[in-house]
């Protein structure tokens, strides 16, 4: 399968009537980023369309790294009932490598699962199979500001920023869970999920 089949599999964008779309879009590297820019473009009927639809790309799988979230501040400015859409690629490992578990050669190359965008880029004119297009739920701006006014306590000066951190948190989340449904295993809190917990006045009680 080549990536406009890919492509053509599923609609990244969420079904709405009229209501704008951000898009985040958890990419490692450029070659993610691109990777997914080309799916929503696939599906895009206008140009027009993808204009008005902002795309803030983060890096929520590396748990190693604060999230960074200055530009989805700037983008999450837009009416209440605008959706945020986010969308990760996915690899999944050779059938060698989830019978036999981890090898040295990770040690090496890295995790099979999180390529860099060179052994990607081999992955998908090798084995395009493994590649795979996640879609989290979406929600829209109004549900995710009432979830964050109702658990978070933040001052004026910090309210858009703390919203920013709690937006990727939970484009984090249901990202993780799709994921978790493709490549199986038992379901881990991520530690942006985890923060979020401790961040709340009503898990502290």
């Amino acid at each position: 399968m080549d990536i406009e089949s890919k492509y053509q599999a599923r609609d990244p964008w969420p079904r709405r009537e009229g209501q704008q779309v951000v898009f985040i879009l958890d990419a490692r590297n450029s070659f993610e980023q691109k990777l997914l820019q080309g799916w929503i473009h696939h599906h895009t009927s206008s140009g027009s369309e993808e204009f008005k639809a902002p795309q803030v790309c983060l890096n929520l799988a590396d748990d190693r790294r604060a999230i960074d979230s200055g530009q989805l501040v700037i983008a999450l400015a837009l009416p209440d009932d605008t959706l945020v859409a986010p969308l990760r690629i996915a690899w999944l490992p050779a059938a060698d490598d989830i019978n036999a578990g981890p090898r040295l050669r990770y040690l090496l190359f890295g995790d099979p699962r999180h390529p860099n965008a060179r052994r990607g880029r081999k992955i998908i004119e090798a084995h395009p199979e493994r590649m795979h297009l996640i879609a989290g739920a979406p929600d829209s701006v109004a549900n995710l500001r009432q979830r964050f006014e109702q658990h978070h306590k933040a001052s004026d000066t910090e309210a858009q920023r703390e919203f920013g951190n709690f937006v990727a948190r939970q484009a984090a989340l249901v990202l993780d869970i799709a994921e978790r449904r493709l490549q199986g295993g038992r379901y881990k809190v991520p530690r942006h999920v985890a923060d979020s917990l401790l961040a709340s006045p009503g898990f502290n009680d």
